[in-house]
């Protein structure tokens, strides 16, 4: 794999709107699953991470 191609892939998936994304991956990546896996893991991990205190409250039962 090119490593360029993957990070030019990456860039540019970056810039697509959320609902476009999958498709766009999809029809780029085409049969390369590797290659799939490993953009869906970097687009992963540069989403803004929840925070646990986030996470928790949302769980969490209205107090009355």
């Amino acid at each position: 794999m090119n490593s360029n191609r993957e990070e030019l892939l990456f860039q540019l998936a970056l810039t697509k709107p959320a609902a476009g994304r999958v498709a766009w991956l999809d029809r780029e990546c085409g049969e390369d699953q590797a290659l799939r896996a490993r953009l869906d893991a970097l687009l992963a991990a540069h989403e803004p991470p929840e925070t646990l205190l986030a996470t928790q409250a949302d769980a969490a039962p209205p107090v009355h």
